[in-house]
């Protein structure tokens, strides 16, 4: 599985500011599959992750998000944990965000550590998660900060 970015707006809380801010990557994918891993790495202060928005096609499907401590490794084990799965997703389609519920409880990402996110849609033969992948790019990127 290349998935060495992702096409997702974070919805984001810094621990060290009271309002919330975003941040936004492209959506300018070319590539899709059913699913999408990547890693998030708080490099100075904390950063809480409350929702996700995606980068899905314009049909109905279902969506689990997973997540566990540590760099990503691009193969889904059970050290992943399930925060978010919901039926009857409705995407608005190819470049367009799809916003997911926020997570309950969200999870804090402390100064210099990372977390992995597994996003996928769960119906066979379903719907498209859209991301960009750069030929020369490897894992570590950033895509945004």
């Amino acid at each position: 599985m290349k998935h060495f970015s992702t096409l997702l707006i974070l919805a984001l809380a810094r621990t060290d500011i009271a309002l919330s801010d975003s941040l936004m990557t492209g959506f300018d994918g070319i590539w899709n599959a059913d699913g999408n891993m990547f890693e998030i790495m708080a490099k100075d202060k904390p950063v809480l992750i409350e929702a996700f928005h995606i980068n899905m096609d314009a049909k109905t499907d279902n969506v689990a998000v997973y997540y566990r401590p540590g760099h990503v490794d691009y193969r889904y084990d059970e050290s992943y944990q399930l925060i978010y799965e919901a039926t009857n997703v409705v995407g608005r389609g190819k470049g367009l965000a799809t916003a997911l519920p926020p997570f309950i409880p969200p999870i804090l990402i402390t100064p210099g550590t990372s977390y992995t996110f597994y996003v996928t849609v769960t119906t066979p033969d379903g719907a498209n998660l859209w991301y960009s992948w750069d030929e020369g790019s490897s894992s570590g990127t950033v895509m945004a900060s």
